[in-house]
C-alpha cells in the first residue's frame, strides 16, 4: 500500500557562508571523520576519485582562503585504479582513540589505512571478485565494515586488519552490481540495493567468536524489486525505516523515498528469519522527496547522523537539503560552483553540508533552516 507524499515546503532563508576547495580530479566519495575533542568548529574529510584519496582539514575559526586545508593525498601506483568510496572509523576507548580510513573502488582492492598517530597500519589486499561500490562503518559496532560489489555480494569485516567475517549472497541475493549498503544504528541489520532494482534487507550474525569465521548469509530477511523502477545506487536507514533513490534513466521521477516494511521492522524481520524465502516485499512509501535534475546513476545522498537532515546533490551543481522532522527543504547553489554532477553530500552534526562531484572541488556550506 502507498500512502501520500506530504508537502514539503521551500524555505530559501538558509545561507551563512559558502567556501570551496580545488582538487585535480573528479570526485564521487566523501566522507567526514568521527569528531574530535574540536567540536563543530575542526572537520577531517577524506574525499576520493580516480586513483587518488585526499585528506581535507576543515577549520572554520580559521582565515576564509586557509579554512579549507589539503594535508595529505594518496595516488595508487596502478593508473588503472578508480576509486569510488571511502570510510572513517574510530577504534579504542575514548582518549585513546585511533581514526582509520578504508577505501576501495574499481579493482576490488580493499585498503585500511591507520590515521595520525597509532600503529601505522596499512592492510591491501583483493577483497572483491570486482569493484567495491560503496562501504560503511557500523555506528553501534565501529570495527565491523560493510562493502559492496559487482560481484553481487555484501562482506562484512573485522577492523583494523579487515578480516571477513560474513558475506551476504546467494540464490535469493542480488543478481546484479550491488551499488549500496548501509547498517541499522542496533548492528543486527544491513540494507543493500543494486542495479537488478532489488533492495533487500539481511540479518547480521552476531556471534563474531572465533569458532564462526566467514559466516555465509545466503538468505535475505526481505525483499522488493518494486519500490523503484531502475537502478538503486543508494539506500540508508532512517531509524527503522529506509530511504532509497533510484538514478531513473528510463524517465521515472526523481524522487528520494522514506518507506518501511509493513510492520514494527524488528518483530516483520524476525518472523521472518527462519522462512525459506524472503518476504514478497510489502512495505508502505511515508514520504517522497522530490529532485529535479538527478537523471545520472551514482549519485549518493546521505542523513546526518542526529537524524535529521538529508542531503542530495543533482547534475546542475545545486544540493537540496531536508529537514526531515519539518517537512522543510532548502537549495543550495553557488554561481562559482560549475553546473556539474554532485555525486555525494554529506552532513556534519552541525548541520553543516559537505558536497563532492564533477567539478572537481570540495565545496563546503554553512547554513540554517528556520523552523
Amino acid at each position: 500500500m502507498l500512502a501520500t507524499s506530504p508537502k514539503l515546503k521551500n524555505n530559501h532563508d538558509h545561507e551563512l557562508y559558502f567556501r570551496q576547495a580545488k582538487d585535480d580530479i573528479k570526485l564521487v566519495g566523501v566522507a567526514v571523520a568521527p569528531s574530535g575533542k574540536e567540536g563543530d568548529r575542526y572537520a577531517t574529510v577524506a574525499t576520493c576519485g580516480g586513483p587518488m584519496i585526499t585528506v581535507w582539514v576543515l577549520d572554520t575559526s580559521r582565515k576564509e582562503k586557509e579554512m579549507i586545508e589539503k594535508v595529505n593525498q594518496w595516488t595508487d601506483g596502478n593508473k588503472e585504479e578508480d576509486y569510488y568510496t571511502c570510510c572513517w572509523t574510530a577504534l579504542g576507548m575514548l582518549g585513546d582513540r585511533r581514526r582509520y580510513l578504508a577505501f576501495g573502488g574499481k579493482l576490488g582492492v580493499l585498503r585500511v589505512l591507520s590515521m595520525g598517530a597509532g600503529d601505522g597500519l596499512s592492510v591491501r589486499f583483493v577483497a572483491h571478485g570486482g569493484p567495491i561500490n560503496h562501504m560503511v562503518c557500523g555506528r553501534r559496532n565501529p570495527e565491523l565494515l560493510f562493502t559492496c560489489s559487482e560481484d553481487l555480494s555484501v562482506r562484512m569485516w573485522r577492523l583494523p586488519k579487515a578480516d571477513q567475517v560474513a558475506q551476504f549472497d546467494g540464490i535469493s541475493g542480488h543478481t546484479a552490481a550491488v551499488l549500496a549498503v548501509d547498517v541499522h544504528t542496533s548492528g543486527e541489520w544491513v540494507v543493500s540495493g543494486g542495479m537488478d532494482r532489488q533492495i533487500k534487507v539481511w540479518s547480521v550474525p552476531l556471534d563474531l567468536s572465533s569458532t564462526k569465521k566467514d559466516q555465509h548469509i545466503r538468505k535475505p530477511c526481505f525483499s522488493s524489486h518494486v519500490v523503484h523502477w531502475d537502478y538503486v545506487d543508494c539506500v540508508k536507514f532512517y531509524g527503522d525505516v529506509i530511504i532509497s533513490k533510484s538514478c531513473n534513466t528510463k524517465g521515472g521521477n526523481n524522487s528520494i523515498v522514506m518507506w518501511k516494511v509493513g510492520g514494527p521492522l524488528d518483530k516483520v524481520l524476525d518472523s521472518l528469519k527462519d522462512r525459506r524465502r524472503p518476504d514478497p516485499g510489502r512495505f508502505t512509501v511515508l514520504m517522497k522527496f522530490d529532485v529535479e535534475n538527478l537523471d545520472l546513476w551514482f549519485m549518493k545522498f546521505s542523513v546526518s547522523v542526529v537524524g535529521r537532515q538529508l542531503v542530495c546533490g543533482n547534475c546542475v551543481g545545486r544540493i537540496y537539503v531536508w529537514d526531515i522532522p519539518t517537512g522543510t527543504y532548502c537549495h543550495l547553489q553557488h554561481k562559482s560552483i560549475a553546473k556539474l554532477p554532485i555525486r555525494m553530500s554529506v552532513v556534519r552534526p552541525n548541520g553543516d553540508v559537505i558536497g563532492v562531484g564533477d567539478a572537481k572541488e570540495l565545496v563546503y556550506w554553512k547554513y540554517k533552516i528556520k523552523e
